[in-house]
């Protein structure tokens, strides 16, 4: 991935960057509440539902960025919310978002915390890692759907049933017609709810 602008690491290289006073950068949380919540402006005469699905169908499009998904010696991945877990400060766990006390949303449900991964980065993908630490874009850098029908020659023609043009596809528990499972879509969770941990095959 190229970068628009020069890297600016706390430590150099990984380490997320600090106010200008020092501190943590403040929580995601805190600015979206402050910044978006009740000050949303609707033009009922220009947008419809599918303003915001369509944007983000196009940001899917031409950034794909998986997480580096951090997993414990059972297999789920690790819960960057544990106090036990905060305390060990894995550097994978520095995007994880905390709910103020007063959160207009969240608070209603007694959650404080949400579990965010960053980026895989080149050292996943080579050999040698770029310094500064460089996150890769896993999809192609046009328009193109790429996120729908794959990057590249091989994983569009694996997507493909190569019959009349039309794409693989499962069947959920509900009948309804999904983008192929990659995982059981069986497998239970902690929780105990289905095809909540399943993840699709697309591009």
């Amino acid at each position: 991935m190229l970068r628009m602008l020069d890297p600016n690491y706390n430590d150099g290289n990984y380490e997320l960057r600090l106010q200008t006073n020092g501190k943590s950068l403040p929580s995601a949380r805190v600015i979206d509440v402050n910044v978006f919540l009740n000050h949303e402006i609707y033009h009922a005469d220009e947008n419809n539902v599918l303003l915001s699905p369509f944007s983000q169908l196009l940001a899917h499009d031409v950034s794909g960025m998986p997480n580096n998904i951090m997993l414990e010696k059972n297999g789920e991945a690790v819960d960057c919310c544990l106090v036990k877990n905060k305390i060990k400060d894995y550097p994978l766990c520095q995007l994880t978002i905390e709910y103020p006390p007063d959160d207009p949303v969240y608070s209603v449900y007694n959650k404080t915390c949400s579990t965010l991964f960053r980026a895989l980065t080149s050292n996943h993908y080579y050999e040698f890692p770029l310094h500064p630490t460089t996150f890769i874009n896993a999809n192609s850098h046009y328009i193109d759907a790429s996120e729908v029908y794959g990057s590249n020659e091989s994983y569009a023609l694996r997507l493909r049933t190569m019959d009349g043009g039309r794409l693989n596809f499962s069947i959920g528990d509900n009948g309804q017609m999904f983008c192929p499972f990659l995982s059981n879509p069986h497998k239970k969770s902690s929780s105990g709810n289905q095809n909540i941990d399943v993840e699709f095959d697309t591009g």
